[in-house]
């Protein structure tokens, strides 16, 4: 007969729980694992009252987050973004237009700034043509923008 305890589970554990389940598990694998790997609190009064002022802070953290996430959203959709390069005839640029390019490119039209990671691309982009870049936030919060490769004007 193996004793159980109740511990709070202070991270997502793979087939055990979220962030602020409070679950039963083995002694020793609480001590042994749970605890001593910082993923959970044994579940007594103090901890529970704690980890309920703990969750409170990151629960109005992430709240506060998905706003700027959302407030970001709604300054990048609906923008456009146009970027002349070196081109031959048939439409082929001479070299091409990768995320970190678009990101100062970007920051530089619209000041708005976004992450090279944050952007969903499928390759390096090496036509003219007009895209449609997805912006991938935190949260799960998604957002678009319309970039145009042209040629650069000839100069003589």
């Amino acid at each position: 007969m193996s004793k159980q305890v109740h511990v709070i589970l202070v991270k997502d554990v793979k087939g055990l729980g979220k962030f602020g389940d409070e679950i039963k598990v083995k002694l020793g694998y609480a001590n042994n694992f749970l605890v001593r790997q910082n993923m959970a609190l044994l579940a007594n009064s103090q901890n529970r009252n704690h980890f309920q002022a703990v969750k409170k802070k990151i629960e109005k953290k992430i709240e506060d987050e998905r706003k700027d996430a959302m407030a970001l959203k709604d300054q990048l959709d609906g923008k456009e973004l146009t970027i002349s390069m070196k081109a031959q005839e048939n439409g082929k640029l001479y070299g091409s237009v990768n995320a970190g390019s678009i990101v100062d490119e970007f920051s530089k039209a619209h000041d708005i700034s976004i992450l090279k990671r944050q952007l969903s691309l499928p390759g390096a982009i090496k036509h003219i043509g007009e895209y449609t870049v997805d912006v991938n936030l935190p949260h799960s919060v998604d957002a678009s923008f319309k970039l145009i490769i042209q040629a650069l004007a000839e100069q003589d």
